[in-house]
């Protein structure tokens, strides 16, 4: 979290998606209808992580402004049997292999949260279909 004496940033007077007024906190996510993988982005989620909600400082992130992880990781078969076995590294290569370039630090950092904060094993459920939808 950020002190009363720091400047101001953009988030303090621009409300926006993802931002509560005056908050000092984002939550993370993408609005896509069917979830896309929260460790490669580059394809569609057919499992997801229960994790317990956590915040994480990064100076990669918005201002060193506390992000809030969710209580899902989304993940494609390929990323879910890698977090689900804990390789970060894997996850790491596969990104760069999709996305042609390293994932921010700011990214691993989330992942290491949800490999810290984990609360059971992957949850399944049809392609295409979105489990955020009446939730």
């Amino acid at each position: 979290m950020t002190s009363d004496s720091q400047q101001p940033n953009l988030y303090d007077s621009l409300p926006f998606a993802g931002v509560e007024e005056g908050s000092q906190v984002v939550k993370v996510g993408l609005n896509t209808g069917t979830p896309l993988c929260d460790f490669c982005s580059a394809v569609q989620a057919v499992v997801y992580f229960p994790v317990a909600e956590f915040e994480i400082v990064h100076p990669d992130m918005t201002g060193n402004m506390a992000v809030v992880s969710g209580d899902r990781f989304y993940a494609c078969d390929p990323c879910a049997v890698l977090f689900d076995a804990g390789k970060l590294g894997g996850l790491r290569r596969r990104y760069a292999e999709l996305q042609h370039g390293a994932p921010s630090d700011a990214a691993v950092a989330l992942w290491l949260g949800a490999k810290n904060h984990r609360q059971g094993g992957p949850v399944t459920f049809e392609p295409g279909t979105n489990p955020e939808k009446d939730r």
